[in-house]
């Protein structure tokens, strides 16, 4: 048995480069949180439908049957968000969809073919899935609070949240459009390659 083995989840040029649809869409703390959980729970569902399908797929049947599966998941991920909170699915518009082409997903989805074993493909859905989160939610945070000025600016999207809060009066609305995100990412990984290089004295 292959196992899908866990290198380079730790979301390196390549790795971030998957996740920039979902980076775009993150403009808010609540925006950023709910493409994070809808991207793990493809992540987890796609994994463990590939392992289960295991080798009763023919080689030249393996690319179209990866596509049908993640299309179907994503999908019902998508009207299940449609169906209990419209308003969100709406601002998130096509980009939960465009989940189902996502390369990350379908690396996942490939390797777990091969694995065969559920669970050990749901665990290694489970560690791409946090690392993206890890990565969505922070920068969503830091681009709400600089692009609009306010916490939970969008919290009649979801009902039963905090009122939104003011925390700086300059904003630079630049910051919750698409470009503002690869703004951020780029500056968030100097400040991280920054901190790991070597000092000298």
């Amino acid at each position: 048995m292959t196992q899908p083995g866990t290198q380079g989840w730790s979301l390196q040029p390549a790795g971030l480069l998957a996740l920039c649809p979902l980076l775009a869409v993150g403009g808010t703390l609540l925006s950023a949180t709910c493409v994070a959980l809808l991207f793990l729970a493809s992540l987890i569902l796609v994994a463990t439908s590939m392992a289960v399908l295991g080798r009763s797929v023919a080689p030249e049947w393996r690319i179209l049957t990866l596509l049908l599966v993640s299309g179907i998941w994503v999908t019902i991920l998508d009207l299940m968000l449609q169906a209990f909170a419209y308003p969100l699915s709406v601002s998130l518009g096509i980009y939960v969809p465009l989940f189902a082409a996502n390369s990350l997903l379908l690396i996942v989805g490939e390797r777990s073919l091969r694995c065969g074993d559920p669970k050990f493909a749901a665990r290694a859905g489970i560690m791409p899935g946090v690392y993206a989160a890890l990565w969505i939610i922070p920068l969503g945070l830091v681009r709400e609070v600089l692009g609009t000025g306010m916490l939970f600016s969008d919290t009649q999207l979801l009902p039963g949240l905090p009122d939104p809060l003011v925390i700086m009066t300059f904003p630079v609305p630049v910051l919750q459009s698409a470009p503002g995100a690869f703004l951020v990412l780029a500056l968030a990984g100097a400040w991280v390659a920054a901190g790991r290089a070597p000092s000298h004295h």
